[in-house]
Formats: structure tokens, C-alpha cells, sequence
């Protein structure tokens, strides 16, 4: 099953996002998320995060850019590392796969 990479460094683009793993889901992709820099704002949304709860797609979040941006509060289900879980994501990925970045 081929997968669907999104890199998310900004909160502003969550519907396009949205509408882009549905259709993933829809065709049978897996998705892995990774969220940086102001990426991370969207764990404080709370229907972002059930969203992604809801379609069980592997969420890692950088710490440091919780950090920076003053994000306190963890949901538990997401995995939060480092810039390293960023570029495992990417040099796992197969030939078939593929990489969104917002």
C-alpha cells in the first residue's frame, strides 16, 4: 500500500490538509503526519486532532517547535521527538510513495 507523507510547518492550511487525506484514505493510502515549526499549532485544534484520530494516522510531533510555540498540553496518541522523526519519515519512505509539505 503506497503512503502519503504530509509535512506540516504551518496551521493555516488544515481544510486543504483535511480534503487531501480523505481523498489518501479514500484510495487506500496510509498517511504519516509530521508537524513542525508552526505546524504544531494544530494540536491545540481540537477538531484537527480528532480528525486525525479518528482516520488513525501515525502523527509524530517536533517537541522543539512545542517548545517555541509555547504548546503545553500533549495528546497522548501522538509520538513528540525531534527534526530526526522528520527525516526517518521521508528516508523511509518507498519509490511509490510520496511527500506533501505545508
Amino acid at each position: 500500500m503506497p503512503c502519503l507523507a504530509f509535512i506540516i510547518t504551518d496551521d493555516k492550511y488544515k481544510d486543504n490538509i483535511k480534503l487531501l487525506m480523505d481523498a489518501a484514505v479514500g484510495s487506500g493510502c496510509s498517511i504519516k503526519c509530521f508537524l513542525t515549526d508552526k505546524g504544531v499549532l494544530l494540536t491545540t485544534d481540537k477538531w484537527f486532532v480528532q480528525y486525525l484520530l479518528s482516520k488513525n494516522i501515525s502523527v509524530d510531533i517536533c517537541e522543539y517547535s512545542c517548545n517555541i510555540n509555547g504548546i503545553e498540553e500533549r495528546v497522548v496518541q501522538f509520538n513528540y521527538s525531534s527534526q530526526f522523526e522528520n527525516a526517518k519519515t521521508v528516508h523511509d519512505l518507498s519509490e511509490e510513495d510520496r511527500v506533501i509539505n505545508f
